[in-house]
């Protein structure tokens, strides 16, 4: 589960479609091929930039929206804890380390209230974020953000 924060901006195509970016601070996820010690704990910090497809629609007089598109992170730093890692993990060349650059899919949904956005999203990484040759590790997120409409057309 992660938590993303950020701004967006949209250019409606018509009274339902728009096509949407932002910039988003996002946490993110990993599994790795192999169970980590219960007391390990890793957190990755993105800065996001989401190209999206956005459908608006009106239920009960309450705004809503459903989206989709592609999204392109660059790590800012990470959280490691725990007695399995080693100071020189995160982002970074080395094989233990993980590579800053990573893009997926993205697919959101929530209600609109005003210039806030209010939503669930999963996100799954297409880009195998490891250095080391003998796993794989993709970004997949479950996240609530809160988006602020910086440029929102009416």
């Amino acid at each position: 589960m992660g938590f993303h924060l950020g701004m967006a901006a949209e250019i409606n195509l018509s009274g339902k479609l728009a096509l949407g970016s932002g910039l988003i601070f996002a946490e993110k996820g990993f599994k790795e091929d192999y169970q980590l010690s219960e007391k390990d704990k890793t957190t990755f910090f993105y800065l996001e930039v989401p190209l999206l497809w956005i459908l608006k629609c009106n239920f009960f007089r309450q705004g809503f929206y459903f989206l989709g598109g592609t999204y392109f992170d660059y790590g800012l730093f990470t959280n490691l804890t725990g007695s399995g890692f080693a100071i020189d993990k995160g982002f970074g060349p080395l094989p233990q380390q993980y590579r800053n650059f990573d893009m997926g899919l993205k697919i959101d949904g929530g209600i609109t209230l005003g210039v806030f956005r209010i939503g669930l999203e999963y996100s799954y990484g297409w880009s195998d974020i490891r250095n080391a040759e003998d796993t794989s590790v993709k970004n997949k997120v479950l996240g609530i953000n809160v988006i602020y409409m910086l440029l929102k057309n009416k």
